[in-house]
């Protein structure tokens, strides 16, 4: 194991239930509930620790959560699925204003502008790897010109006209052409699946089938990675530059997993093309007052996926880190990068959103594997 100095590089993931977080002596622990055997220990002055995940049916005690907020360490609580369902931070998490008025006064600035521009291109450049990748069709150099032709001209009229008006045309039209990219995009990579689970078009939520569902809980777990990166760069994760600002959408979370979408996606395709129906299992559900059946991931294939998508944030890449290293898992990445944004936003420094390439998968060691170390339905303790 290899650690860097004054990083916090070690985490607890208890993706089975049965256990019981507490201190003891200025440690972490973990212990099994029915043998009261310690499973793990942790130091918490050592300040190795950066994160615990729990999914429903374990147990923390107050003296855990008071130390690990005391620490600013988050907590990531799970469904019994391992969908993230809250986050518990330090309340000194929020005592760092400088950056949150900074981020509100970008609205009156030029930056309200550079943002979307950036995170729109970042995504056309990233879906365009992913095509290139499978040899389809990428989508059209037009789009991306017309990006920079409509920011060119929207920074022109915008400290002459009103700043409002400019931005709002501007943001209608890039979400034109990154809904024209998207809808093309998604209709190429679908073709790469099985027939018999492929769907016609991209679905959010409340979708039907097992594939747009699969892809919608990979996103949800993305959105936790951005969400506790947000929040360790002292931005405010609700109030976004491209998204719409609306109750209840984190929109720079949004905004931010744009720039890591299609890591995802090419995680997805190399995964779910190798499903087939018996893959997935269909319940009950009612929505607007109508009832019908979804399809999801049967439990055993949830858990193998969840397994190995935590696996795949934890996977190097070749992106330098700011300080020292060429090399650096891809979650310090998306750190980093909120970090970088938020150097931005206080005008330290100018920003464009590191290109991330394709990670290398290996399909057999991904689908109906177990772990070379530890068997993938119990519970892990890596060291990234």
């Amino acid at each position: 194991m290899i650690l860097v100095k004054g990083a916090r590089t070690k985490k607890v993931i208890l993706n089975k239930s049965g256990f019981f977080v507490s201190r003891k002596k200025g440690c972490i622990v973990v212990s099994d509930i029915r043998t009261k055997k310690e499973v793990a220990k942790y130091p918490i002055l050592e300040k190795e620790l950066g994160e615990v995940q729990v999914i429903s049916g374990n147990l923390i005690s107050t003296g855990a959560l008071t130390s690990l907020a005391f620490n600013r360490i988050p907590v990531i609580v799970k469904t019994a699925l391992g969908s993230p369902v809250g986050i518990f931070n330090s309340i000194d998490d929020y005592s760092h204003v400088e950056t949150r008025l900074a981020q509100y006064g970008c609205y009156t600035k030029a930056q309200s502008l550079t943002i979307p521009k950036e995170i729109v291109l970042a995504k056309i450049k990233g879906q365009n790897q992913v095509l290139a990748h499978f040899g389809l069709r990428k989508i059209d150099f037009t789009n991306i010109q017309r990006v920079k032709d409509s920011y060119d001209e929207a920074i022109a009229k915008f400290n002459n006209e009103n700043k409002h008006l400019v931005d709002h045309k501007f943001k209608s039209q890039l979400r034109y052409y990154e809904g024209s990219a998207s809808m093309h995009y998604f209709r190429e990579i679908f073709n790469l699946f099985p027939e018999s689970f492929r769907p016609e078009k991209r679905k959010g939520f409340k979708a039907y089938d097992g594939l747009n569902n699969t892809f919608n809980l990979a996103y949800r777990i993305l959105s936790n990675k951005v969400m506790v990166a947000l929040f360790k760069a002292r931005l405010e994760p609700y109030l976004g530059f491209y998204h719409t600002i609306k109750y209840g959408q984190p929109s720079l979370v949004c905004d931010f997993m744009d720039l890591y979408r299609y890591l995802i996606d090419h995680f997805l395709i190399m995964y779910c093309r190798k499903l087939d129906e018996s893959d997935f299992v269909w319940k009950d559900d009612i929505h607007a007052g109508r009832k019908g059946k979804r399809a999801f991931l049967n439990k055993q294939r949830n858990k193998e996926f969840l397994d190995r998508l935590e696996d795949y944030f934890q996977t190097m890449v070749n992106v330098p880190r700011v300080k020292h290293g060429k090399r650096q898992e891809l979650e310090s990445v998306i750190n980093e990068e909120a970090m970088l944004f938020a150097n931005f936003i206080r005008g330290k420094r100018l920003w464009e959103p590191r290109t991330v390439p394709l990670l290398k998968i290996n399909l057999p060691q991904i689908l109906r594997t177990e772990r070379k170390t530890k068997k993938i339905f119990e519970p892990f303790f890596p060291s990234i």
